[in-house]
C-alpha cells in the first residue's frame, strides 16, 4: 500500500469519524474517560515534520499540520513537501461534516506552480431499524 493510499484512507476515516460525531464513538465504546471527546466540543491540532535522506545524501522534507473542530465538524490539513532541489509542493484539504456525511475539498499546488483541485462528498444512510 502506497503512502498516498494510506493518507487517503486515514483522511476518509477521520472524516467519517467527524461525521459520525461523539455519540457514535460512545456507542462503539470509544471515547470513555477522555474528557472533551466524550460528548463535548473538542478541537486540536497536530504538527508533524519528517526529513528523509536518500542513498545519494539528498534530504527531502515533509511538514504536515492538521487542525480540527469537533463541535462544528470542520477539519483542515496542510502538507508541504520540499525536495533536495528546494522545489516545493503543497496540499490543502478541508473537510466539513454535513447532516448525513461530509464534504471535502483538496487543492494541490505542484512544484511548477500548477494546481489541481478535487472536491468530494460522502453521504451515509443509516440502516433501517
Amino acid at each position: 500500500m502506497t503512502a498516498r493510499v494510506r493518507f487517503w484512507m486515514a483522511l476518509v476515516a477521520a472524516g467519517i469519524a467527524v461525521a459520525a460525531g461523539p455519540a457514535a464513538a460512545q456507542a462503539r465504546g470509544h471515547g470513555k474517560g477522555r474528557g472533551a471527546h466524550s460528548g463535548g466540543a473538542a478541537s486540536g491540532s497536530v504538527h508533524r515534520e519528517t526529513t528523509r535522506t536518500g542513498p545519494d545524501g539528498e534530504a527531502h522534507t515533509r511538514q504536515q499540520d492538521t487542525t480540527w473542530q469537533r463541535g462544528d465538524g470542520h477539519a483542515t490539513r496542510d502538507t508541504t513537501w520540499t525536495g533536495a532541489n528546494g522545489k516545493t509542493a503543497t496540499r490543502h484539504t478541508e473537510a466539513q461534516r454535513t447532516e448525513n456525511g461530509l464534504d471535502r475539498t483538496t487543492t494541490v499546488t505542484h512544484p511548477n506552480g500548477s494546481t489541481t483541485t478535487r472536491t468530494s462528498s460522502v453521504s451515509r444512510t443509516p440502516a433501517a431499524e
